[in-house]
């Protein structure tokens, strides 16, 4: 076995990944190939000989989803949090690798479905008000297609309208396929609090009138199997093998409404009918998603 081979093996190992040991080290290889030849020395990341490998074994393991400690690389890689997730951004952009993150899959996963458009139209109030303080150099730099801000305006959301018991920042900042670090994630959050106040304060005061209310339905867990077993670095897409979804998946999520309601009624609630809504959306973005891929693969 080679050195790096052998860097590999142990990182995988030390991660209790043992069973997915070859497809994660076969991805994290090819991974690293491309860093070379995108990325070379790379003599602007700091520690980078040594993180590369940790580097390629984290994107490997978001590629392929599978669960991973961060912590535990964090802690190999022997820098700082900050460090560490600023290197992994510069690098994903470096190669390419897109996002799957936006509030439809942020709504989906912690069953807000209404909170889509205040999230939306929040981002957008963000980007305004903020810009009419940053020089042109200053705009130029960022990219609000980073996670970031898009998770960071969606938490602001869910804890002004009462979803903070539903929704975490733990476990927004945990998710799989976002990387950066606390400190990053609490600035943002703190900007976007700043700059959309006006629009929060809105939104306290619609939830205290009664005149909105944002519902966060309970999941079960998913049965839906997603895996990246591919990346095409030369359109920027995964290519997904394999994507399961049942009707039984979205029908779990009623359980616990069921449970509290009589069966010949709560059909006609309005929280049933809005989960209806959300739900013939979602089947309709994955269905048109599938049609695509098949013409994709087709040409």
């Amino acid at each position: 076995m080679t050195r790096s081979g052998a860097i590999y093996r142990d990182l995988i190992q030390s991660l209790n990944l043992v069973k997915d040991e070859n497809r994660i080290k076969k991805k994290a290889i090819e991974i690293s190939s491309q860093m070379d030849l995108k990325i070379g020395s790379a003599t602007m990341l700091k520690n980078w000989s040594t993180c590369k490998p940790i580097y390629a074994i984290q994107i490997a393991c978001e590629m392929l989803r599978v669960q991973f400690d961060r912590r535990c690389l964090l802690k190999s890689a022997n820098t700082t949090e900050q460090d560490y997730y600023s290197s992994l951004s510069y690098i994903k952009k470096a190669l390419g690798i897109s996002s799957l993150i936006d509030f439809e899959s942020l709504a989906s996963r912690f069953g807000c479905p209404k909170l889509i458009p205040y999230a939306e139209n929040m981002l957008e109030i963000f980007k305004e008000e903020w810009c009419k303080e940053l020089s042109a150099a200053s705009k130029r730099g960022i990219d609000w297609n980073g996670d970031i801000y898009k998770i960071a305006v969606f938490w602001c959301c869910c804890k002004n309208v009462g979803g903070q018991d539903r929704v975490s920042q733990d476990q927004l900042i945990g998710l799989q396929d976002f990387s950066t670090s606390r400190t990053e994630f609490q600035r943002t959050v703190k900007l976007v609090e700043k700059y959309c106040k006006t629009y929060i304060s809105e939104l306290k005061s619609q939830i205290k009138k009664g005149d909105l209310t944002i519902t966060f339905i309970k999941s079960s867990p998913s049965k839906r199997k997603y895996v990246n077993d591919d990346y095409d670095y030369e359109t920027g897409k995964e290519r997904l093998k394999k994507c399961v979804v049942t009707q039984e998946d979205t029908d779990d999520e009623l359980l616990d409404i069921i449970e509290t309601r009589n069966k010949g009624s709560y059909t006609e609630t309005k929280l049933y009918k809005d989960y209806l809504v959300w739900r013939k959306e979602i089947f309709g973005k994955i269905e048109a998603q599938l049609k695509m891929m098949m013409i994709d693969e087709q040409d």
